[in-house]
C-alpha cells in the first residue's frame, strides 16, 4: 500500500521504476508477466513466443528446486528478466499455491504484485518470513501492516498458535476479503482482519488505485478530492488505538510493517503504544527514496527505534548485519531495504 500527499502519473511511475529496481533509461520498456522486462513485438519476444507453453512450466520447476540462497542472490531471477524475456503470465484471475517451506496454502490475484514470485517459487521474501517465523512463539501477539493477500499474516497464524492472536491491517476490501478466504482455507482462527489503513491520526481518506492495480499502487490521498483516479472512502486509524490493549495484555508481540515509504506515518501513530509496551521485534523496510516522498527519511526511520533502545539489523547479503546508528547504516548495510528492529527488554 502507498501513503502520498498528492498522486500524481509521474510519481507512481517513479514508484514502479524504483521498487522494480529498473534504470531510469528503462522506464518506457513495458513490464510484462510478473514483472518481466520485454519490448512488445522486439527481437526476443519474436523468438522466444513460440516457446512459452514450454519456457513457462520449465522455469517453474527450475524455479522450485533452486536453493533460496542461490534465487535470492539473483541468478535465477536475472535470467528470467533478461534472458527469457517473453514469458507471460501464465494465468487469469485467482490461483491457489502451497507456501514454500510451510504447510500452508495462499490464494493469490494474477493482476498482484506478488504474483510472480508466488507462480514460479512459492513464495516472497523467503528469509524475511523466515526471520518471522524464527521469532514468534506459541502465545504470542502479531501484528502485521500492509497484509496484502495475507502471506505474511497466515506464516504469523500458524506460529502463534491457538493460543496466540494475530491482527492484519489492509484498507484494500479486495484483499481483505482475499486475506478472510486464506483464513478459512487453512482453517486458521486466530487472526482478526481489520479493513483499514493506519497513521498518525483518525479519519477517513480517499483511497485512489492508480494503473488500475490493487495492492502496490493502491494510495491513500491525503488531499482528498484532488485525485484524478478513482477512488473508494476507506477509514484511518492509529495502532495505539487500535492495538493498545491487546499488545499491553500479551506477554509478547512482534510487528511487520510494509506500507511503502508510510512507515513513520505509521509509527507516529503508535507512540503511545511503544511508550507503554513495545514490540519484541519489528521487521520494516527502509527505503530513503519512498519515504523521502512523504517528508520523512530513513535517518528519521532508524532514529525512531534507536530512541526506543532497540538493537537494528539490515538484511545484506540473505544475512542480518547489526549497525549502530543512521551512519553505520549508509556505511555497511546502505544498500539494504529490509530491516530488523529486536528489543532489548
Amino acid at each position: 500500500m502507498l501513503f502520498s500527499q498528492s498522486i500524481k502519473p509521474s510519481t507512481i511511475k517513479d514508484f514502479h521504476t524504483l521498487q522494480k529496481g529498473i534504470t531510469m533509461k528503462e522506464q518506457n520498456v513495458k513490464i510484462g508477466g510478473g514483472g518481466t522486462l520485454c519490448k512488445p513485438g522486439g527481437v526476443a519476444q519474436k523468438w522466444f513466443g513460440p516457446f512459452v507453453p514450454v519456457t513457462g512450466p520449465c522455469l517453474k520447476l527450475v524455479s522450485k528446486i533452486t536453493p533460496d540462497l542461490i534465487w535470492e542472490n539473483g541468478v535465477w531471477q536475472y535470467i528470467v528478466r533478461r534472458v527469457v524475456p517473453s514469458i507471460p503470465r501464465p494465468y487469469e484471475g485467482q490461483r491457489v499455491t502451497k507456501i514454500r517451506h510451510f504447510p500452508l496454502m495462499l490464494k493469490y490475484e494474477s493482476s498482484g504484485g506478488l504474483a510472480w514470485p508466488l507462480y514460479y517459487r512459492g513464495c516472497f521474501e523467503p528469509f524475511v518470513l523466515k526471520t518471522i517465523s524464527d521469532h514468534l512463539s506459541p502465545g504470542m501477539f502479531f501484528i502485521d501492516i500492509g497484509a496484502n493477500c495475507g502471506l505474511h499474516t497466515l506464516i504469523g497464524s500458524r506460529k502463534v498458535g491457538e493460543s496466540g492472536r494475530v491482527l492484519a491491517f489492509e484498507p484494500q476490501p479486495d484483499l481483505c476479503r482475499l486475506i478472510k478466504e486464506n483464513l478459512n482455507i487453512n482453517k486458521i482462527t486466530n487472526t482478526q482482519v481489520n479493513n483499514c489503513a493506519l497513521a498518525e491520526t483518525k479519519g477517513t481518506l480517499n483511497l485512489c488505485f492508480p494503473d488500475g492495480g490493487r495492492d502496490t499502487y493502491a494510495a491513500l490521498d491525503f488531499q482528498s478530492g484532488n485525485s484524478m483516479y478513482p477512488t473508494i472512502p476507506v477509514d484511518v486509524d492509529t495502532l495505539s488505538d487500535v492495538c493498545g490493549d491487546l499488545a499491553e495484555n500479551a506477554h509478547r508481540y512482534g510487528m511487520k510493517i510494509d506500507v511503502e515509504g508510510a512507515e513513520m506515518r505509521v509509527l507516529r501513530g503508535a507512540r503511545r503504544l511503544f511508550d507503554k509496551k513495545r514490540p519484541s521485534f519489528v521487521t520494516f523496510e527502509c527505503c530513503g527514496g519512498f519515504l523521502n516522498r512523504f517528508g520523512d527519511s530513513d535517518e528519521q526511520l532508524i532514529d525512531f527505534f534507536k530512541e526506543y533502545d532497540y538493537e537494528l539489523s539490515a538484511m545484506v547479503n540473505h544475512r542480518w548485519v547489526p549497525f549502530d546508528g543512521y551512519d553505520s547504516y549508509k556505511k555497511h548495510c546502505g544498500n539494504s531495504t529490509e530491516l530488523l528492529a529486536k528489543s532489548r527488554q
